[in-house]
């Protein structure tokens, strides 16, 4: 009788310690689980930012080519103000004496 009740206690424990060590397992999963949810939701962020970048970078150079005014630092640039792309640095704008970056831009 005795040895019945000490297996008993002893399946008991092992229950006890086996729940304990899922609430663990499942607390891990879960914060693991999350942080990669919000590592995700962080990359897409910045990655939908740097290709509205990239657009807004190929829309100033289209209305560009397309002789369309850009403001950049308070001054009209455009190619009838003599300004082209510049062939050594991409996404620059540039008459011979100043030089601007495309990002810096805005249209008119």
């Amino acid at each position: 009788m005795e040895e019945k009740l000490a297996s008993n206690s002893i399946k008991s424990e092992d229950k006890d310690t086996n729940l304990l060590e899922c609430k663990k397992e499942k607390k891990l999963f879960f914060k693991l689980f999350g942080m990669y949810i919000f590592s995700a939701f962080i990359f897409f962020i910045i990655y939908s930012l740097q290709m509205d970048e990239i657009n807004s970078k190929n829309n100033l150079i289209k209305a560009f080519n397309e002789n369309s005014e850009l403001v950049c630092f308070s001054k009209i640039v455009s190619k009838s103000n003599g300004f082209k792309l510049d062939e050594i640095k991409t996404n620059f704008l540039t008459n011979g004496i100043d030089i601007y970056s495309i990002s810096n831009c805005r249209l008119k």
